[in-house]
C-alpha cells in the first residue's frame, strides 16, 4: 500500500524487563528466553485478533481492531507469564511490561506511524514491572459491560510529550486488583521515579525532541574519529538550543551498530525526530549525507548531500544545524553561530592529528599505550598549529590521566592564554574544566572551585542547561571538600531542577545521588536517604542496572549511619544481585562492609568479622587503599569490643601499614585514637601521647568525629585518670547529641542514638571499664632477658624487645 491510510486502532507495545543485561551476561541464554517469549506472546496476540506489526529486538508492536481485544491479550499474556515464572529460577524468568492506547494511526506499507503510536510506546516505558498501563482513551472506549479491573495512576508526564497523560494500571483479574491498594500503587510509582503531575500548577512548554544518530563512517577505519567527533559535537551544539531537546551521546551510542529502523530507534529514545548521516573521506575532502526524519509521520523533513574540506568542521556542523533547525523553523542562537564562526584550526594536518588523538583519548580506558598514542597525536597537532585551543585541552586531560601533572598544567595555561586572546568562550570553558579536574587531583579545592565557577558563568551565558547541570554537580562535590555543605546542597538542588526541566532522567538520578552524598557528609541522614531513594527510582525508571547498584550502595550508607540496618541490608542485597558476576570489587567491598554492620546489629560478631575480612580483601583487589584501611579499622573496633586485643593489635599493624601509604594527604583521628588505646593496653606508650591528642582535638572548632574522644575516654579510664576520662566521655556524648540534631527526622534522631556504637558510647563508662579490666594482662616486673625494670608496665621490653606478658 503506497498511499497513507489514516484510521483509529488499538495499539500495544511490550518489552522484556532487563533484556539488555541478560544479553551482556549470557547472550545465548538471553536468545533462548526471547524465543520462549515469542512462543508465548504470538499465539495470544493472534487469538485476540491482533496483528504483530513488527518485533523490535525484545519488544513487540501490535495492533487490535477493538480495545477489548488488546485488553484481553495483555491480561492473558501477563497471566501466562506469571504462571510460567512461578516455577522458574530467577535467571529464567521472563518479565514484561505492556502499554495500551487507542488513537489515530498512519499506515505506510507494513508499518504504523503517528503521534498516538509514539504515545503508546511512551506509556509502555512507564508501565509497572510485570504489569499493564493504558491511556484514559482506552479505558473510556471499553463497554461498561466489560468486566475489567483498573486503577487510576494519575497524570503522568511522559518524556517529550507536551501534555501530561491520564493513565491507568490494568489488572489481570479481580484477585490481582485486590492484591494492591491505591496507596500501594502510588508508592510503587514513587519508587520507580514516575512523577504524578498536579495539573493545576503544571505549565505546558512546547519543545521539539530529536536524536542525532551516530554518524556512519563509509570510509577507512582511521576516519572513525571524524564520525565520532561530528556526532558528539552536533549533540553538544543542539544543547545550546532551548526549544530543542536532544538525546545525549550516552543514549545514542548504544544504537551505533543497531539493525533497528530509525523510527524504532526514535521510539526507544523517546523522541519525535531522528537525524542520521554518513561520511566518506577522499583525500582532504569529505562527502556528507544527512537527513531529518519525522517518526510521527514517517516523512523526511530535510536531506542534503555535499562535499567539503575536512578542515572545515565548524562550517560542516553549521550547515547541518541550519538544515535541521531551518526545516523546523527554529532560529540558531547567536552564541552558537559565534562559536561556529572560527574553525578550531586552519591546518588540515593538525585537525587530522587532533582527531586521531581524540579517538585514542576518548576510549575511556586507562591503557597506557592508548594514552601514549593520544599524547603523541596532540603534540603533533600543536606543532602544526600552536594556537589549537582544543588540542591543548585534550593534551592536558591525557597528561593528567598519565600522572604528568606539571605538563597538564602547562598545557592548560597555554590554551587559556590563546582562548582569552581570541575571546573563545567555549574554549575557555573547556580549559576551566581542565583546571578543575587537575586541581581537584592536587587537592587544591579553592582553585578547583574558582575554575568551576568561571566555567559555570560561561555556560550560563551560552545558555546550555545540560552542561550547567553537570557543572553544578561538580561544583557541589568541590564545595564538599571545603566543608561548605549547605552551598553544596544548594548547587545539587539546582542541578536537579535543571535536569527535571530538560527531562533528563539520567542526569536527574545522578543529581539526586550527589545530593544524597552531600547530605550524608553534612549529617542529615534522613534527607540523604530520601535523595538516595529518589536516585534509585530514577535509575529504575530508565532501567540503568549499574546505576541502580551504585545508588543502592550510596543509599545504604545513610541507612547504616542512622541505624536502620534492615533497610540498609535490603539495599545491599539489591545491589549485590545487580552486580553479581561483574567483578566490581569496589562495590563488592562496600556490600561486605555493610553486611558486617548488619551482623553486628544481630549480635553476631563472628559473622561480622567474616564479612569485614571479605570487605578488606575486595578493597585490596580494587586497589582502594583508603577503603581497605577503613575496613581494617572497623575490624579492629569489633575485636576490641569482644576483648580480642592481641588480634586487634595484629590487625592494627596492617592498618598502620596502609595508613603510611596514604599519610601524605590523609588524616584519620579515629585510627590514631584506637592505636593509642591498644598501645596503652599493651603498655607500649604512656599518657603523654594521650594528652597530646586530646590537646590537638580540643583546638579544632566544631569537631564532629565521635570515636577519637570515645577511645581517649577508654584509655584514660584504663589508666584510672577518671577526670580526664569523664571529660572525653562527655565530649563524645555531646558530639552524638549535636549530630543527632542535624538529622531532620525526629524518629531517626533516636535511632541514631541507639545505633550500634552510639548506644555503647552513651552508656555508663564504668561498664566499659569493667569489661576492659577483665582483659588485663599480667606483666613481668623485670625483663627475664635483660633485667630491664618494667615500671611503666610495658608489654614488650623497650630495651631488648622481649615479650613481658606472663
Amino acid at each position: 500500500m503506497s498511499n497513507d491510510n489514516i484510521y483509529k486502532s488499538t495499539i500495544m507495545f511490550t518489552d522484556i524487563i532487563g533484556y539488555s543485561s541478560m544479553v551482556n551476561k549470557d547472550q545465548s541464554h538471553a536468545m533462548e528466553l526471547l524465543a520462549m517469549h515469542d512462543k508465548i506472546m504470538e499465539p495470544i496476540i493472534q487469538k485476540y485478533n491482533g496483528i504483530i506489526i513488527k518485533k523490535i529486538g525484545d519488544a513487540i508492536f501490535a495492533e487490535f481492531p477493538h480495545s477489548i481485544d488488546g485488553v484481553q491479550a495483555a491480561q492473558k499474556a501477563q497471566f501466562e507469564l506469571n504462571k510460567r515464572n512461578s516455577i522458574c529460577n530467577s535467571k529464567d524468568k521472563i518479565i514484561i511490561r505492556v502499554g495500551l492506547h487507542i488513537g489515530d494511526v498512519i499506515r505506510k506499507n507494513d508499518d504504523l506511524f503517528g503521534h498516538d503510536v509514539n504515545l503508546c510506546s511512551r506509556i509502555e516505558s512507564i508501565a509497572p514491572v510485570g504489569g499493564i498501563a493504558c491511556s484514559s482513551n482506552l479505558i473510556s472506549s471499553l463497554s461498561k459491560d466489560n468486566d475489567t479491573y483498573h486503577r487510576e495512576m494519575g497524570y503522568v508526564k511522559l518524556k517529550n510529550i507536551t501534555h501530561p497523560q491520564k493513565l491507568y494500571k490494568l489488572y489481570i483479574d479481580k484477585d490481582d486488583y485486590e492484591s494492591e491498594t491505591s496507596l500501594q500503587l502510588q508508592q510503587y510509582l514513587k519508587d520507580y521515579g514516575i512523577d504524578i503531575i498536579d495539573m493545576d500548577s503544571y505549565n505546558i512548554v512546547d519543545i521539539t525532541s530529536l536524536a542525532i544518530l551516530y554518524t556512519l563512517n563509509m570510509g577507512k577505519e582511521e576516519d572513525e574519529s571524524i564520525a565520532y567527533s561530528i556526532t558528539e559535537e552536533l549533540i553538544n551544539d543542539l544543547s545550546y538550543v532551548n526549544s530543542v531537546r536532544s538525546s545525549s551521546f550516552n543514549d545514542i551510542i548504544q544504537f551505533t551498530k543497531s539493525q533497528l529502523q530509525h523510527s524504532d530507534i526514535g521510539r526507544k529514545l523517546q523522541v519525535d525526530k531522528i537525524v542520521s548521516g554518513s561520511i566518506l573521506t577522499v583525500g582532504d575532502s569529505i562527502k556528507l549525507n544527512f537527513e531529518l526524519l519525522d517518526i510521527n509521520s514517517g516523512k523526511v523533513l530535510w536531506s542534503d548531500s555535499w562535499t567539503d574540506l575536512i578542515i572545515n568542521r565548524n562550517k560542516i556542523r553549521k550547515n547541518i544545524l541550519e538544515g535541521i533547525l531551518g526545516s523546523l523553523n527554529i532560529e540558531i542562537p547567536k552564541e552558537l553561530i559565534d562559536s561556529l564562526s572560527e574553525e578550531i584550526s586552519i591546518d588540515a594536518d593538525a585537525v587530522s592529528e587532533y582527531n586521531k588523538g581524540k579517538n585514542y583519548a576518548l576510549e575511556f580506558l586507562e591503557k597506557k599505550s592508548d594514552l601514549d598514542l593520544a599524547k603523541e597525536h596532540f603534540k603533533k597537532a600543536l606543532k602544526l598549529d600552536s594556537n589549537f585551543i582544543e588540542a591543548y585541552y585534550m593534551l592536558s586531560i591525557v597528561c593528567e590521566r598519565m600522572g604528568n601533572y606539571d605538563e597538564a598544567e602547562s598545557s592548560l595555561k597555554k590554551g587559556y592564554e590563546i582562548a582569552n586572546k581570541k575571546n573563545n568562550l567555549r574554549g575557555k570553558s573547556h580549559i576551566h574544566r581542565g583546571f578543575k579536574i587537575l586541581y581537584t587531583r592536587f587537592a587544591k579545592y579553592p582553585q578547583a572551585i574558582e575554575h568551576i565557577e568561571k566555567a559555570l558563568k560561561i555556560e550560563m551565558k551560552l545558555n546550555n542547561p545540560s552542561f550547567e547541570s553537570q557543572l553544578r554537580m561538580d561544583y557541589a562535590n568541590a564545595l564538599n571538600k571545603i566543608h561548605s555543605y549547605d552551598l553544596s546542597i544548594e548547587q545539587n538542588k539546582q542541578a536537579i531542577d535543571i535536569s527535571k526541566t530538560i527531562e533528563d532522567d539520567r542526569m536527574t538520578g545522578l543529581s539526586y545521588a550527589h545530593l544524597c552524598d552531600s547530605l550524608l557528609i553534612k549529617g542529615d541522614y534522613s534527607e540523604s536517604i530520601e535523595s538516595g531513594e529518589k536516585a534509585i527510582a530514577k535509575f529504575k525508571k530508565i532501567n540503568m542496572i549499574n546505576y541502580i547498584a551504585i545508588a543502592c550502595n550510596w543509599t545504604a550508607e545513610p541507612y547504616c549511619r542512622v541505624g536502620l540496618y534492615s533497610k540498609m541490608y535490603e539495599r545491599v542485597v539489591e545491589a549485590e544481585n545487580l552486580i553479581s558476576g561483574l567483578d566490581d570489587f569496589f562495590r563488592e567491598g562496600k556490600i561486605e562492609y555493610f553486611k558486617s554492620y548488619y551482623a553486628l546489629s544481630q549480635n553476631n560478631e563472628s559473622k561480622a568479622l567474616d564479612h569485614i575480612d571479605l570487605s578488606i580483601e575486595k578493597f585490596n583487589f580494587a586497589k582502594n587503599t583508603v577503603q581497605e584501611l577503613q575496613s581494617c579499622i572497623e575490624k579492629v573496633k569489633i575485636l576490641i569490643e569482644i576483648n580480642k586485643i592481641d588480634e586487634a593489635s595484629k590487625m592494627l599493624g596492617k592498618a598502620e601499614h596502609l595508613f603510611n601509604q596514604i599519610k601524605g594527604n590523609y588524616e584519620n583521628d579515629t585510627f590514631t585514637s584506637i592505636k593509642i588505646y591498644i598501645d596503652i593496653k599493651n603498655g607500649a606508650t604512656d599518657r603523654l601521647v594521650l594528652d597530646e591528642l586530646l590537646e590537638s582535638l580540643n583546638k579544632i572548632k566544631d569537631y564532629s568525629v565521635v570515636e577519637p574522644y570515645w577511645y581517649l575516654a577508654r584509655s584514660y579510664n584504663y589508666l584510672d585518670l577518671n577526670k580526664l576520662a569523664q571529660e572525653c566521655h562527655i565530649r563524645s556524648k555531646d558530639i552524638i547529641e549535636n549530630r543527632s540534631q542535624i538529622i531532620s527526622n525526629l524518629e531517626h534522631q533516636e535511632l541514631f542514638k541507639n545505633s550500634i556504637y552510639n548506644k555503647k558510647i552513651l552508656s555508663d563508662l564504668y561498664d566499659v571499664k569493667t569489661e576492659i579490666k577483665t582483659d588485663k594482662i599480667d606483666l613481668f616486673a623485670f625483663c627475664p632477658s635483660c633485667g630491664f625494670k618494667n615500671e611503666n608496665s610495658f608489654a614488650f621490653c623497650p630495651s631488648c624487645g622481649n615479650n613481658l606478658k606472663q
